[in-house]
């Protein structure tokens, strides 16, 4: 099957029905750059300031998480480089823009997360930015179809959002964010919850925080990267799938 690679993870997704933004590649470079100065006092959502990056991060993720879970079809390149002309985002000065990332389960250890006591000590490393929201859209397009293709519905949804860190870097911003949702699920008597931290980077336009790079702290987005992922491919697959169990069941 030409899109066979994405099978295992289709099936995970069937069992589990997981939440999952594109992992960067962990890279070392020589040119020096300031050291980050991070915001380490954790600020919930309610408390950030009006047109702050972290405000405009924590909006852009809501709107995804209300696809995902809700089915709501925001436009989510709205707030994003993703809703630039090809020429300006070829424009937006990324070369030599680093961060410190503190993302350090499943993005940087093979897919498996780690919970306390056994959680490992940070590791950071420096990571290249790179313009991805083209999969970022990919992702929670698919995310939501899949979802929704499987009449997944969550009762008594709530999302929070806590902003863990913020380095600046010129006109850039890495935001690390913590999300957690909690649902019913119909039939069921007691609430589900997911925890999923997000770095979000955002570029300073003019007046606007845009969101150039999402990247979760899930099993999508592990370090094998889904490079070249398209959204209506995974779909056809996961259709073929449903079909198949249909007939077997």
């Amino acid at each position: 099957m030409k899109h066979a690679r994405y099978l295992p993870l289709l099936l995970a997704l069937l069992l589990l029905a997981g939440c999952a933004a594109p992992a960067q590649e962990a890279v070392e470079t020589p040119t020096p750059t300031p050291e980050p100065t991070p915001a380490t006092t954790p600020q919930p959502a309610e408390s950030l300031p009006n047109g702050s990056p972290e405000r405009a991060a924590v909006a852009w993720l809501t709107a995804m998480a209300e696809n995902v879970f809700l089915y709501t079809g925001h436009d989510l390149r709205v707030g994003s480089v993703a809703a630039l002309t090809d020429a300006e985002r070829a424009a937006i000065p990324l070369s030599g823009v680093q961060f410190e990332a503190i993302l350090t389960a499943s993005k940087l250890r093979a897919g498996v997360n780690f919970d306390p006591p056994y959680s490992p000590p940070p590791e950071p490393v420096m990571l290249q930015i790179e313009d991805g929201m083209d999969y970022v859209l990919e992702k929670a397009d698919y995310l939501a179809y899949s979802r929704e293709r499987q009449k997944s519905v969550h009762l008594n949804w709530q999302v929070a959002y806590e902003v863990e860190e913020i380095h600046t870097s010129g006109a850039f911003v890495q935001v690390i964010v913590n999300e957690g949702v909690s649902f019913r699920i119909p039939g069921v008597e007691f609430d589900s919850t997911m925890g999923t931290p997000y770095e979000v980077i955002l570029w300073q336009n003019g007046d606007d925080w845009l969101v150039l790079d999402v990247t979760a702290d899930d099993n999508f987005d592990g370090p094998d990267n889904w490079s070249n992922f398209n959204a209506e491919a995974a779909k056809a697959e996961l259709d073929e799938i449903l079909k198949n169990a249909n007939v077997t069941s």
